[in-house]
């Protein structure tokens, strides 16, 4: 920090005090600095040699000052002695109007006494991080205006997270690399008598985490659930006889009011909850990288409030609750990578609200491909890479009132072209893969005239692109035409006027051609309308490029 900072009597916005090494730390220069305001970082803590220089800053008579971060560095030599860290941050204690405090990578093993007594009426938000030393978290309990509470990173042996009570008005509770961490809550707690207004709650990274909970309930006020990394974990809460989660009328909303849920990367998560019921206030359901999961849920009940369900690379899940025809709220499925699951049992139907549906990397789709004409309100559908499921194209075809279409299945895309997908009217984005097609031209079928975004993708014989079709197609914004490797030319003033961007990617034949081909629109070569990338490099989603384009020749006239 700059020599004689305190002399800047009148400063009100410091946003990070660097402390200095040696005798040069300059912490009593804070002292002088009463009119600070907002929030207030110091760090490199781990510079000071004599912890009595701490008085000197007077934190507990700076009034103005709303937050406080207080940082030693990470890479801090173990052999180093930091006993003198608890002594330290004793007197670091804040003033009482204090509403945000981060308390990061401190080396001692117990925290400061301020964080045990009535000292900070007013703190809303605390953050623990890194502190690997630390064999406890503080009582937490006399911090009465507590609402989030972020705990991050402790190698200790602690295997219970709660063990007494206190937290009554936390309200978000993160949980982040707990190496140790069995249970986040003892018997002895209870299940949430002591987390009567938890709404969100984030665990991440606990590899031995068993469950949430030992035996009990999630927090009836539990909103949000999202669980990551967490290798061991096999079951989110195992209810004993007293908490089961539903009566028998599946009316569960007393017990529950969580609504999204969200698992990723947890290996070895056999079941959800052990009643077989998921509250039916859940609106959200992500599933991902589970691969042992055997189970959601028994059942689905027609009042639950369900609006989608995103399951990925769930190897071992063989179906999905019955009931699921039932949910008048379920709008959106995704599944992915789940090569067992069944979508459909013997008789079910789709929702009939669905508007998207999303199937990918599926080996038993064929049922939901011949029941996909009874969803009237589907509007956006994608399948693909499903080579043994995918045998036939339904007899009574697709909805026709798609308005986006991505199929990556010969058997699909040559069935929707005798099908006919001009029957689609308000289709705007198609994008179509046919790996075993032996169409030589695109077009030669109708398409519909509402399009604004066709892909082509993986057409092997495509040698020639139809005038004809395109020019039927006035709406047309933006054309994608990749792996095309026979594909020679461009229709001579067939592309539509109304074409802004042209992206061609792995087409190798395709080296040059005359600029005639293309409409006005695209005549000025702005950096993005028109982009020709090299065999395998792609275009990411937002049309970002990864690689450079590759130059393509342009012949004018």
């Amino acid at each position: 920090m700059p020599l004689n900072i305190g002399k800047l009597t009148c400063l009100r916005t410091l946003s990070d005090f660097i402390v200095g090494e040696d005798c040069c730390s300059g912490l009593k220069e804070l002292g002088s600095l009463s009119y600070l305001r907002g929030t207030l970082s110091i760090s490199k803590l781990e510079n000071v040699i004599v912890p009595e220089d701490a008085r000197g800053m007077n934190l507990s008579d700076k009034p103005n000052l709303d937050g406080l971060s207080l940082g030693w560095s990470e890479d801090i030599d173990d052999s180093k002695d930091r006993t003198s860290e608890k002594e330290f941050l004793n007197l670091l204690q804040p003033h009482k109007v204090l509403k945000e405090l981060t308390i990061s990578c401190y080396g001692g093993t117990e925290f400061s006494t301020w964080l045990n007594h009535p000292s900070l009426p007013n703190l809303v938000f605390l953050t623990i991080e890194n502190c690997k030393k630390c064999t406890s978290l503080p009582p937490l309990g006399k911090l009465p205006s507590l609402r989030v509470l972020s705990i991050a990173e402790f190698e200790s042996q602690m295997k219970v997270l709660i063990t007494m009570g206190g937290l009554a008005n936390v309200q978000k509770l993160e949980v982040d690399g707990f190496e140790e961490l069995m249970h986040l809550w003892s018997n002895a707690v209870g299940s949430f008598p002591h987390l009567p207004s938890l709404r969100n709650l984030q665990v991440f990274d606990c590899p031995k985490l068993v469950s949430l909970v030992a035996k009990g309930q999630l927090p009836p006020t539990l909103k949000q659930l999202r669980i990551r990394n967490c290798e061991n974990i096999q079951i989110l809460v195992d209810e004993d006889d007293t908490a089961n989660s539903c009566g028998s009328n599946g009316d569960n909303t007393r017990s529950h009011d969580l609504q999204d849920l969200s698992i990723s990367n947890c290996p070895s998560l056999k079941s959800l909850i052990s009643s077989g019921e998921l509250p039916t206030t859940l609106q959200t359901l992500e599933l991902d990288s589970c691969p042992e999961l055997e189970s959601i849920a028994k059942e689905l009940h027609h009042n639950s409030l369900l609006k989608s369900i995103d399951i990925s690379y769930c190897g071992n899940l063989k179906s999905l609750p019955t009931g699921i025809d039932s949910l008048s709220h379920l709008s959106g499925i995704i599944i992915g990578d789940c090569p067992s699951l069944d979508l459909l049992l013997d008789g079910e139907l789709l929702p009939a609200n669905l508007t998207r549906l999303n199937l990918a990397s599926c080996e038993k789709m064929q049922v939901v491909v011949n029941r996909i004409h009874t969803c009237t309100s589907l509007q956006a559908l994608s399948m693909g890479k499903c080579p043994r499921a995918l045998v036939c194209f339904p007899e009574e075809g697709f909805p026709t009132n798609l308005t986006s279409l991505w199929i990556d299945n010969s058997s699909i895309a040559q069935g929707l072209f005798e099908w006919g997908l001009h029957r689609i009217t308000p289709l705007k984005v198609l994008r179509i893969c046919d790996g075993t097609s032996h169409l030589v031209s695109f077009p030669e079928m109708k398409l519909p005239t509402s399009l604004i975004w066709l892909e082509i993708y993986n057409f092997l014989n495509l040698e020639y692109l139809s005038p004809e079709g395109f020019r039927n197609l006035t709406s047309l914004e933006v054309l994608e035409i990749t792996l095309c490797k026979k594909l020679a030319s461009l229709p001579k003033k067939g592309l539509p006027p109304s074409l802004q961007k042209l992206w061609i990617s792995d087409c190798k034949k395709l080296t040059s051609f005359l600029t005639n081909c293309l409409p006005l629109s695209l005549l000025s070569f702005g950096s993005t309308d028109v982009l020709i990338w090299k065999d395998g490099a792609r275009k990411n989603e937002t049309g970002g490029v990864y690689d450079s384009p590759h130059p393509l020749r342009c012949t004018r006239f």
